[in-house]
């Protein structure tokens, strides 16, 4: 895309069965619709009532378009099934139970106009509804990276595989980006977005707000871990051409041997079943080397070497590391 392109931006949402969330979602894509050229609304799950209050809601606004398949599809193939209708320059991915700046992509215009094939901001991410939350992507100034620069950020962990912090040149999303995965299809559709990609431009500003409920798509598949492993592999498989061993082993390190061990004690998951997960982590991590989280800091480290040890081990200390984390969160609001 050349930058004399006038940009546009279709925003995407995949409802379901939103339930009472959904006056919410309705007022905050309505809110957004005076800055985006179209918003697609996958109906991918509702109720009768639900497609009635929806369809009524879309008919006031001349930029909203629905797509209702037969059966719900899961967000992967619901994702890829909306792309088909984006008539837009740029995309830009929304979780319909979360907060965003309506005006983002006005505020992020000039990037949009000078053609970057992916803009990246920052947005906070909170583990539960009452966290404070930590922030991800974007950098505390704007800057221009190359698009192999990106790919290794994100195979580093400096650059995050969320879709919501980020809208792409609907180019290089290419057809199909999203693998048929119940949880980790993002990190595999921006890992796929970015191996196409020459330039990428981060930005400062905290435009969006991810929340981690109950029932969310990465705590409700039993899956969840299979899919980590699904995804480690297809993500190292888009980014082979110009990733090293080391930039692929510092990608096992944190995203599947550490990710496998925080999700087993974040979600209190059953030793026997998480067992089969963590043995092939344990596997990862011993195949590895020493050296593979020396620069990723001391908690990876650790969680590494304990792996290596024991499974149950690393999963014991995860927890008591959560624990004491949520009491420390648990305290600051109650002195607050």
């Amino acid at each position: 895309m050349s930058g004399s392109t006038h940009p546009t931006v279709a925003l995407i949402t995949c409802l379901h069965y939103p339930g009472d969330r959904l006056a919410d979602t309705i007022a905050r894509l309505g809110e957004t619709a005076a800055y985006v050229s179209e918003i697609i609304v996958v109906l991918d799950g509702v109720t009768v009532r639900e497609r009635q209050t929806v369809t009524w809601w879309a008919s006031l606004l001349p930029n909203v378009h629905l797509i209702a398949p037969a059966a719900p599809l899961g967000v992967a193939r619901a994702r890829n099934l909306a792309l088909t209708a984006v008539t837009s320059t740029h995309v830009w991915f929304v979780d319909d139970d979360d907060h965003w700046v309506p005006d983002a992509p006005h505020i992020l215009a000039d990037s949009l106009a000078q053609g970057y094939d992916v803009i990246a901001f920052r947005a906070r991410y909170r583990d539960h509804p009452g966290s404070e939350g930590r922030i991800v992507d974007g950098l505390d100034q704007s800057r221009t990276i190359t698009g192999a620069d990106a790919r290794r950020m994100l195979l580093g962990g400096q650059l995050h595989g969320f879709l919501w912090s980020k809208i792409f040149s609907r180019r290089v999303l290419g057809e199909d980006p999203f693998p048929d995965l119940s949880s980790q299809s993002d990190v595999v559709g921006v890992a796929r977005a970015l191996a196409r990609s020459r330039r990428v431009r981060l930005r400062p500003e905290e435009l969006y707000t991810y929340i981690n409920r109950p029932g969310s798509i990465t705590r409700h598949s039993a899956q969840r871990l299979a899919n980590l492993h699904r995804a480690s592999e297809l993500v190292i498989h888009a980014l082979a051409d110009d990733a090293d061993a080391d930039h692929i082993a510092e990608f096992r390190a944190w995203f599947l041997c550490a990710g496998t061990v925080r999700t087993v004690a974040r979600q209190r998951m059953r030793m026997r079943d998480a067992l089969p997960a963590l043995r092939e982590a344990r596997h990862a991590a011993r195949s590895l080397g020493r050296g593979a989280a020396s620069d990723l800091g001391d908690r990876l480290a650790l969680e590494l070497a304990a792996l290596r040890i024991s499974p149950r081990l690393a999963v014991a200390l995860g927890r008591v590391a959560y624990r004491t984390l949520d009491a420390r969160r648990a305290l600051r609001r109650a002195t607050s």
